[in-house]
């Protein structure tokens, strides 16, 4: 049980992006109590899903054409 805690601090703390967004979110949950910092939290979230959405569409099946572009036509230079 150590171990996966450990393991899943590790993670955590690797995953970690403190951006000028997030440090915002932690100064004013750690002033204004985590009601605050919820209420940030989903606005960040909220913004960042809607940027993404209009701003960056998913390419759909892109590994396709990944793979076909790094297949060189012969059959032992295919990386399938």
């Amino acid at each position: 049980m150590h171990s996966a805690v450990t393991g899943f601090g590790l993670g955590f703390l690797v995953a970690l992006q403190l951006g000028p967004m997030s440090l915002f979110l932690i100064r004013s949950t750690l002033r204004s109590g985590w009601r605050v910092g919820l209420a940030i939290g989903a606005g960040i979230a909220l913004v960042d899903g809607a940027t993404r959405a209009v701003g960056r569409p998913v390419r759909r099946h892109s590994w396709t054409s990944s793979r076909r572009a790094s297949c060189s036509g012969s059959r032992a230079g295919c990386c399938w």
